[in-house]
């Protein structure tokens, strides 16, 4: 697949602190992401994601049973020409804000390359680290240079790669309090509904063909996978109140 540059991207995940109050902790999050957000540059697209804990079972979540536990909240930012720098600061500042109720944060800092084009209220995301016995070019050329061609040929699949900036990306991650080792790659998919996000991952060119490719290159041990509703997103509307 041909080289693409992409759009400047943030993004920050975390799962909920034992004992926290879910509704509680994204209606925190929503009132502190507005505030955040505010004096931003216009063109930056920013969004709040909550984790569906009873999404229908698909290949992929049983393939991931027993990886890492999935991040609870998701917090995006990206534009197709903006100052990175002010995205980083955005999401060390909702990490800051809600530092009491979460635990095991990540963060990427890179670039957001549309394999295919769409959008939706409703996202799955793959935090990706690679297998041990690939360097990070042998990763980037099976994800990009091949697995990205699979995705185009998913009817209907709205599919995005985030690729890593390290250094920017290993620095924030050291601002909001971080561990573990630095993602290899984030992949992203949207859907208008959960029953869109269902029928889109059970078909056999993802639950099967999808899969094995990836095992070509992805640790899933390592590697985290999760299903989020937009609650809230800057000019837009939520499609769910996460105070409910």
């Amino acid at each position: 697949m041909a080289e693409a540059i992409g759009r400047p991207k943030v993004a920050f995940y975390a799962r909920f602190a034992d004992g926290a109050d879910a509704a509680d902790v994204l209606g925190r999050a929503v009132h502190a992401a507005e505030g955040i957000v505010a004096g931003l540059d216009p063109a930056i697209d920013a969004r709040l994601g909550a984790r569906i804990v009873d999404f229908p079972e698909i290949a992929h979540i049983r393939l991931m049973a027993a990886s890492l536990p999935p991040f609870d909240l998701a917090f995006l930012l990206v534009a197709d020409d903006a100052d990175r720098g002010a995205m980083e600061q955005a999401a060390a500042a909702l990490a800051d804000a809600l530092a009491d109720a979460l635990v095991d944060r990540e963060v990427l800092v890179g670039r957001e390359v549309a394999i295919t084009t769409g959008d939706g209220p409703v996202f799955c995301t793959m935090p990706l680290r690679r297998l041990p016995s690939l360097d990070r070019p042998g990763f980037m050329q099976a994800w990009f240079g091949v697995h990205a061609q699979l995705g185009v040929e998913v009817p209907g699949v709205r599919y995005r790669q985030n690729h890593v900036d390290l250094a920017a990306t290993d620095a924030l991650k050291a601002r909001v309090s971080g561990e573990g080792e630095t993602l290899d790659g984030l992949a992203e998919s949207y859907f208008d509904s959960i029953e869109h996000g269902f029928e889109i991952m059970s078909q056999p060119s993802v639950e099967i063909d999808a899969i094995v490719d990836e095992k070509r290159f992805i640790d899933h041990s390592r590697s985290r996978f999760a299903i989020y509703d937009t609650i809230w997103r800057r000019g837009g509307q939520a499609t769910t109140n996460p105070a409910s």
